[in-house]
């Protein structure tokens, strides 16, 4: 297994581990290329993200009965996959540099 399919089922492992199945709409997932789940993994990143704010909003002015625990384990969440996808983005660069200076 090269580097990239490591990557790829650690975005995955990832994924599933965080509840994030946004590429699960279509029904080719096992046919999608790297460039769709690292989209489907970004947009993951940021939908988290905006739920939490949105909880933290909520929470902040008192509406929608938002209780405090909801807010962080919502923005606890989105701190956790956004550190995913860095560390996921730091591997995937430092697996395109290695196959660059691969000689050929």
């Amino acid at each position: 297994m090269n580097e990239i399919d490591k990557v790829l089922s650690q975005i995955k492992a990832a994924q599933q581990t965080l509840g994030i199945n946004r590429l699960s709409k279509s029904p080719k997932v096992e046919e999608s290329g790297f460039s769709d789940i690292l989209k489907g993994s970004v947009e993951g990143v940021n939908h988290a993200q905006k739920l939490a704010q949105q909880l933290a909003r909520d929470y902040e002015i008192g509406s929608n009965g938002v209780q405090l625990h909801d807010a962080m384990i919502a923005s606890q969440k989105a701190n956790i996959t956004f550190q995913a996808m860095v560390q996921i983005r730091n591997r995937v660069v430092a697996a395109y540099q290695e196959i660059m200076n691969m000689n050929v």
